[in-house]
């Protein structure tokens, strides 16, 4: 059956492939406990069964996935222990023989189609293609926008795997109906064929204007099959056939889950973490390959078993925020974060479309809050919140508007911040970042200003302050400007 496991959040690996080499070979001696699959019983093996040993290393077959990244080609930084980074996590692709890897990606890349999600998909599929990707599926809005809007040449991007797509399709969008490639380790070879299905945009015409002509998925990788001269209906036994998922349709992922030719299928799921989600002993086995770039997880096949899914053993591999940075792919975050400063989307209206705040309210900025709560305008100065603009200066990212969202004051309102020339004092985590729109306290002093506690949790999220739900009083001890935020708090 399928032996699972997963490297501990707490182990953080050395910086080179030899050092992770070593480390995952003392865990195949030291850690068996802990990295060892399940018996038939359900029970873990004891170090020094047969079949126990490390979740990766350079040995046997390897594959790797990714997938699900929502736009995240790097954490914000702005508290520590921040998993993933598509910069971070070339010395863990590495550590294994290029020529017995076979490293995929699932999708989605991005999670909306505005010009700075577009620069950003840009971004990943020229960062896939230096770090090695045999392939990678996108989803049907990520295709247009790779067909009509990126000027990315084929060369530039790892090879995109649509078998739902028709024929005229792929030519138009460069993509490939399978992929098929051997893994070699010594004299020993594995056979694998690779299959990725999309979610349609919209139904349309057979031609490039009008959008591609999307096929039913099942009856897509069936002919694959067929064509192959493999039976869909009884598992495969000289080849390793995998199948991408880049949505998260489960009931379009049951159907495809009854072909039993295929031995795995990769698919997106809702936690940060990959999981193994299919019992052993079913087939295909179910994957799904965790959230924003945090992990990358696969399956180490022995060389004598290859094409058996029994007997291959699956893993799970933090990206830490101390894995060295790869210059190449840095080279590439910081082209695009040049291009959002040549294109200036933070302050460009027509390209970052801005809300009206209800009730003709409008931001009127710390300045105006200051001639009347000069002493309170002080204490606020002194910390990190009033300077959280200079922050992102130190780091290059002041024109990167999902960091300016949460370093300024209404960047997505029509009287919010613009940029340091035009709207300084709307620059940090001003007033009316917690309070709200100041303009109807201006015209009538005596009315009761709003207090939003529920304003924080707006960037103090999951992902950017991961212990403030749990650090909630010692947070609200430093706003010691507001006398009873327990009162609302409550």
């Amino acid at each position: 059956m399928l032996r699972s496991g997963r490297i501990p959040s707490t182990l953080r690996l050395p910086a080179s492939p030899a050092g992770i080499r070593a480390v995952l070979a003392i865990l195949a001696v030291g850690w068996l406990g802990i990295v060892g699959g399940c018996q038939k019983d359900g029970s873990s093996p004891a170090a020094g069964q047969d079949g126990a040993g490390p979740l990766i290393s350079d040995t046997g077959y390897v594959l790797m996935l990714t997938g699900n990244w929502i736009g995240q080609l790097e954490p914000c930084g702005c508290s520590a222990r921040q998993l993933g980074g598509i910069d971070r996590r070339s010395h863990v692709l590495r550590a294994v023989d290029a020529r017995a890897r076979l490293l995929l990606d699932n999708g989605p890349l991005i999670e909306r189609d505005d010009r700075q999600n577009q620069l950003k998909l840009e971004a990943f599929l020229s960062s896939m293609r230096l770090l090695g990707y045999d392939g990678v599926t996108l989803t049907g809005r990520e295709l247009e926008l790779v067909g009509k809007e990126l000027a990315l040449a084929g060369e530039s991007r790892p090879r995109i795997i649509a078998t739902n797509l028709s024929e005229l399709g792929r030519q138009a969008y460069q993509a490939v109906r399978y992929l098929e490639r051997t893994l070699q380790r010594g004299q020993g070879k594995l056979d694998c064929l690779v299959m990725a299905v999309s979610d349609p945009v919209r139904p349309g015409l057979d031609s490039p204007e009008s959008g591609p002509q999307w096929l039913d998925p099942v009856s897509a990788v069936i002919q694959v099959l067929l064509d192959k001269k493999i039976a869909p209906v009884q598992p495969s036994t000289d080849r390793l056939i995998i199948l991408l998922v880049s949505d998260a349709n489960e009931e379009r992922a049951e159907k495809l889950g009854q072909i039993r030719a295929l031995d795995l299928i990769v698919k997106v799921g809702y936690a940060d973490e990959p999981d193994l989600a299919r019992p052993a002993g079913r087939y295909p086995a179910v994957v799904t390959s965790g959230r924003l770039g945090k992990y990358v997880c696969g399956f180490q096949l022995p060389v004598d078993q290859p094409a058996q899914m029994d007997a291959a053993r699956f893993f799970s591999i933090p990206i830490e925020e101390n894995y060295p940075r790869d210059p190449k792919i840095v080279r590439i975050i910081d082209n695009y974060q040049l291009q959002l400063q040549v294109e200036d989307l933070v302050r460009d209206e027509d390209i970052l479309p801005r809300m009206a705040l209800p009730e003709g309210l409008s931001f009127v900025g710390n300045d105006t809050c200051r001639s009347c709560h000069s002493s309170i305008h002080q204490n606020w100065s002194g910390f990190a919140h009033a300077h959280a603009m200079e922050t992102l200066q130190r780091v290059n990212r002041q024109f990167d508007p999902e960091c300016v969202n949460c370093h300024a004051v209404g960047l997505k309102y029509l009287s919010g911040y613009r940029s340091l020339q035009t709207t300084p004092e709307m620059a940090g985590v001003g007033c009316e970042s917690c309070h709200g729109p100041g303009s109807k306290h201006i015209e009538d002093r005596g009315a009761p200003f709003q207090m939003i506690f529920t304003a924080c949790e707006d960037c103090h999220n999951h992902e950017t302050s991961p212990v403030f739900e749990a650090q909630r009083e010692e947070y609200f001890k430093k706003i010691s400007h507001w006398t009873e935020p327990r009162r609302y708090w409550k």
